[in-house]
């Protein structure tokens, strides 16, 4: 299992960088840790200063450079903090980057942002790939995984259905979504589930035909 959360990885990019690339931006967070620090704010008022630019993000109006106003924006953002989402997504990405182990946080802060928007098939999504990535670690024993680990599983698989149901036009939630059910049925013992994660894996190959045969190759 913890070939199929590193297949993420593996697709996405890995290392410091995964959570500014890949989660959801904060203006002027410049590393992307979801947070503004002080640092980035002494950073950001140089470039402002000299007519450079030192972070992209906190260019809100994309003229290379970066205003004074800018910069107070970011004193603003610093001090009410980045959305819950940009924090959320920093979490699991220095989790799964192996940046900074913070698996609760991110767990945590998908929960909250899915409460507070059940539409939010992004949040649905890495809530779901942590269950995953907790259950990989959980498992000792293919075959006969213990409660835990079951309950890992289980709940993955309601996250990932969540995120399809979101968004199904999405080319790889379905993908990860199959592998989820196909394990969870594995962990119940539960052939019909197990069928459904591998009919599941099978039409997802037609929206992303090389990734979802990754998936299933990865998964089965």
């Amino acid at each position: 299992m913890r070939a199929v959360v590193a297949m993420l990885v593996l697709l996405l990019g890995v290392g410091e960088a995964s959570a500014q690339v890949f989660g959801r931006p904060c203006r002027c967070d410049c590393t992307g840790d979801g947070a503004v620090t002080v640092d980035e704010l002494v950073l950001l008022a140089n470039a402002a200063l000299g007519g450079g630019l030192s972070c992209r993000s906190a260019d809100a109006d994309g003229s290379g450079d970066l205003a004074v106003d800018e910069v107070i924006s970011c004193v603003q953002l610093a001090l009410e903090g980045c959305p819950l989402v940009t924090r959320a997504d920093a979490a699991f990405w220095d989790t799964l980057g192996l940046v900074a182990d913070r698996e609760e946080e991110a767990l945590a802060l998908h929960q909250q942002a899915v409460d507070a928007d059940p539409g939010d098939a992004g949040s649905w999504f890495l809530l779901g790939m942590m269950r995953m990535y907790r259950y990989g670690k959980l498992l000792e024993d293919y075959s006969r995984p213990g409660a835990e680990a079951q309950q890992e599983v289980a709940l993955a698989n309601a996250a990932l259905d969540q995120a399809v149901a979101a968004d199904p036009e999405h080319r790889s939630y379905p993908g990860f979504r199959g592998a989820a059910t196909y394990q969870n049925g594995v962990a119940q013992g539960d052939a019909t589930l197990t069928e459904l994660g591998l009919q599941q894996l099978r039409d997802a190959i037609e929206l992303w035909p090389f990734f979802n045969r990754f998936s299933f190759l990865g998964t089965v």
